[in-house]
């Protein structure tokens, strides 16, 4: 039976679901090593102790309060007692609480005003939107104004969030390499999981041949561009994949790949076809072509 190949739309179908395949097992893998590192890493000796640090210095800062009893979390202090802490956050890291005092005085007759001995008192008919509206805003000031400013302080949260973003990077990078990279390279023709699944390749017409590895980098590597440039690029292929006859994507379209199913005459699809064949496939295509042209 001779061996031939469909592309464009008329395997859109199958593209469509092998993207589907392949970002199911992508998140499959993402949750597995999400768990992986928050056990191997989160749980790490060096980490705890920088957690531990981090929460003692926000405790101890007046802004926070810790959320549970193991002491494991804080979050900044809530209701009537944020007034209380925020002053006690200036005096101990200023020496007074002049920056708050400043921003009280804007809402003097609206929230506060001044009593005989020159405290701040609320006023009777405040409006507690308002006033949870301010104290909100200068407890944000004051974390990030002042807070973060402590060299100390700076240091223990930049090592403690390193944890977290390398366990979220680490947890995206190495399934998307292994799926979109290696199991490509183990499979050949540029097939993904879901390309194997749904029976398809990536071919070089002109070369009359599968794409080689040093093109699939190359295709890998402006499709991963693509969503580190805000996806903007990977949309752009999803339209240009629905919209064009041929549906070559953007970097189909830079290596000069497409995306084939190949079927025998009967329209029976195969996988893990040889190169020679699809060199004859191609071969047989030109010269059809040049008959028809004639």
């Amino acid at each position: 039976m001779t061996e031939q190949f469909r592309t464009g739309k008329s395997i859109l179908a199958r593209r469509v679901i092998a993207y589907i395949i392949d970002f199911i097992f992508f998140g499959l893998f993402f949750l597995l090593m999400n768990i992986f590192f928050n056990y191997t890493v989160l749980l790490s000796d060096s980490y705890l102790n920088l957690k531990n640090q981090y929460n003692t210095i926000c405790v101890e800062s007046n802004l926070y309060n810790y959320t549970d009893l193991d002491k494991t979390s804080v979050d900044f202090v809530y209701g009537d007692d944020r007034d209380e802490a925020i002053e006690k956050f200036y005096i101990k890291y200023q020496g007074n609480a002049d920056t708050y005092y400043k921003a009280k005085d804007a809402y003097i007759g609206e929230l506060f005003y001044k009593d005989s001995d020159g405290k701040y008192q609320l006023l009777d008919d405040y409006n507690p939107s308002t006033y949870n509206s301010f104290l909100t805003t200068e407890i944000k000031n004051a974390y990030y104004n002042v807070l973060l400013v402590d060299p100390t302080f700076a240091q223990v949260r930049f090592e403690y969030n390193s944890y977290t973003i390398a366990v979220a990077g680490a947890s995206i990078v190495v399934p998307y390499l292994l799926l979109f990279y290696v199991l490509p390279l183990i499979f050949k023709q540029g097939q993904t999981l879901g390309y194997k699944v749904m029976g398809l390749s990536v071919y070089m017409p002109r070369k009359k041949e599968m794409i080689s590895e040093g093109k699939f980098a190359l295709r890998f590597l402006i499709l991963t561009l693509g969503y580190v440039i805000f996806f903007i690029p990977n949309i752009v292929s999803v339209v240009l994949m629905m919209a064009t006859k041929d549906s070559k994507t953007i970097h189909d379209m830079v290596v000069d790949s497409q995306v084939i199913y190949i079927v025998d005459e009967e329209g029976n699809g195969k996988n893990g076809f040889k190169l020679e064949s699809l060199r004859n496939i191609g071969q047989k295509k030109g010269k059809k072509e040049n008959k028809n042209a004639d």
